[in-house]
Formats: structure tokens, sequence, C-alpha cells
């Protein structure tokens, strides 16, 4: 059986901000998950195969095939931007090296 002690550390590996009033609730659909869980356990699934899907589609991916482009079409290309470099875009910085980004830890 599950306990606050677990929910609260399921939230914390989850990244979860848990409210105190919100412990009870979610204690109670986890345990009705498991004993969910148990019931399931007991179905007899001899001879029956595995699945990842209902359905069986599968990708079909295509290869990709680079087509290089003639010196007259990269030079409209890079003609029609703003700014260039070096045969490349000149875009403005989005993200500077002092911000910090970072996850609850």
């Amino acid at each position: 059986m599950v306990d606050k002690k677990q929910i609260k550390h399921i939230a914390d590996l989850a990244k979860l901000d848990l409210k105190k009033e919100k412990e009870d609730d979610l204690l109670e659909e986890v345990a009705s998950i498991l004993d969910y869980m148990e019931v399931l356990e007991e179905v007899d699934v001899t001879g029956i195969e595995a699945m990842g899907h209902v359905h069986e589609n599968e990708n079909i991916l295509k290869d990709d095939k680079v087509k290089e482009a003639s010196e007259e079409i990269k030079k409209g290309i890079l003609d029609s931007a703003p700014e260039t470099k070096d045969n490349y875009f000149k875009v403005d910085t989005i993200l500077n090296k002092e911000e910090e980004w970072s996850l609850r830890t």
C-alpha cells in the first residue's frame, strides 16, 4: 500500500509542486490505480502475444536526398536576407550567455 511519504517522493521525482491539500486526493487515486493493477495481474494471458500498439501501422520513411542548388539560386536566397555573413543568414541573438536556464531541482 502506498503512503503519503511515497506520494511526496513521487511528486518530487516528477518535479511537481504538490499542494498539501491535494496529497490525500492523489493518495486515493494512486491506491485505486494500484488496486486495479492487482486485478489485471489475475487475467490469464497465456498464449497471447505482447504488442506495443493495437494497430499494425509502420512508419514509412523516405531517404533524404540532398539536391544541390545552383550558385544562382543560393545567391538569390542570400541576397533576399536582411543580413548575411560568410554565406550564412545572420540573425539576432535570442539567448544571452548571462541568462541562466534551469529546471527546479
